[in-house]
């Protein structure tokens, strides 16, 4: 049972459901309540993986390479010990919500605009049409 709270009778109904459920000792439930971070959109990424290609048929890099380079460059990263050795774990793209994958986006086009002159356009800007027409057919599997 998955349910997003709005409410009082939102929470209401919830926890009414919840009361269905049947504990016989048997079966364990996980219970969390935490709240709503809506991801990243579909459109986002599918705009993400428009300008990787665009940037890839300019500079000839492949395009998960600059995924990564882009995620090491500008997402937010840690550090875990293993076996003794400490191992960089990167945020996923996939885990960021819309705000901070608009941050995301808007670095990198700022770096591309700033160091490499590579013009990266978004909806309704100028450019947008014929951008589209070119790489809107992206898959982004």
């Amino acid at each position: 049972m998955r349910q997003l709270i709005y409410t009082d009778q939102d929470r209401s109904t919830f926890l009414a459901n919840a009361m269905k459920i049947p504990l016989n000792g048997k079966k364990c439930y996980i219970a969390e309540i935490k709240p709503f971070r809506a991801q990243r959109t579909v459109k986002q990424n599918r705009l993400l993986f428009m300008w990787l290609n665009l940037i890839s048929k300019e500079t000839g890099n492949d395009v998960d390479t600059l995924l990564e380079y882009f995620k090491q460059k500008h997402l937010s990263w840690h550090t875990k010990e293993v076996f003794g050795e400490d191992v960089v774990e990167r945020i996923s793209t996939s885990k960021l919500n819309t705000a901070e994958f608009t941050v995301f986006l808007e670095a990198i086009r700022v770096q591309m605009i700033q160091d490499y002159a590579i013009v990266l356009p978004s909806p309704g800007e100028a450019g947008w049409e014929e951008f589209y027409s070119q790489y809107g057919d992206t898959k982004t599997d």
